[in-house]
């Protein structure tokens, strides 16, 4: 089996082919049961794993599962489709991220994981400057309870990676205007289908509302 170590990842003198399975791809073999094809591919995704060093990887691997209290067939769903979470740092990364998310969302061992599972790259975002900020201002803007605001983004936890200035507040502006919503109606329609802030005004919120008032022959107060 060959792989080209990513540059990126690794410093240029260490890329190279290699025909012979790590210690790493062997454990992950082993302990979850992969066949090559899954192991090829999760490896292929994140190549810098070859060379972590195994009993740090191990260890990172037992913490995230127990973290988040998942079986082992649950935990390679999990490290299949986002392997890079072993990549980061437990104490300085992992805990510290996990631990903030399921308070801020409101969220128990289970809800965490599948949220995880569904949106892996929030882990991606700094706490600080990303996450806070844009659930802080959705509460304010929104008049949202931590509650609600943990129930919207648990649904649409891509919400996250938006920004506020160029996606978020524009839409919901827009919805206001168009839906001749208030503030508190704009809150209870997003936290209902929050996903509508993933979507693009001019190239689908609009033409589709528009088609819908034509359709149903409906005036402007009522596309509500």
């Amino acid at each position: 089996m060959f792989y080209l170590i990513d540059s990126l990842v690794i410093s240029t003198q260490t890329v190279a082919f290699h025909e012979v399975k790590t210690e790493n791809e062997k454990w992950f073999e082993q302990r979850f049961e992969m066949t090559d094809e899954e192991r090829r591919k999760m490896f292929l995704a994140r190549p810098g794993l070859l060379v972590l060093d195994t009993p740090l990887m191990i260890d990172r691997v037992s913490w995230l599962q127990e973290r988040l209290s998942l079986d082992v067939i649950e935990f390679k769903e999990l490290i299949q489709g986002c392997p890079h979470l072993l990549t980061f740092d437990v104490t300085k990364i992992l805990q510290p991220k996990l631990d903030y998310l399921q308070e801020r969302l409101v969220m128990n061992d289970t809800s965490l994981a599948r949220t995880l599972q569904k949106y892996p790259a929030m882990l991606q975002f700094r706490t600080e400057h990303n996450v806070e900020p844009t659930i802080t201002w959705l509460e304010q803007r929104l008049n949202m309870t931590t509650v609600n605001s943990g129930k919207m983004l648990r649904k649409a936890t891509s919400i996250l990676g938006l920004s506020v200035e160029r996606n978020i507040e524009p839409t919901i502006n827009w919805l206001e205007k168009r839906l001749n919503l208030t503030q508190e109606q704009v809150g209870k329609m997003l936290l209902k289908e929050p996903q509508i802030l993933c979507l693009n005004v001019e190239n689908n919120i609009q033409p589709k509302l528009n088609w819908l008032q034509m359709r149903l022959n409906l005036d402007h107060c009522r596309v509500n």
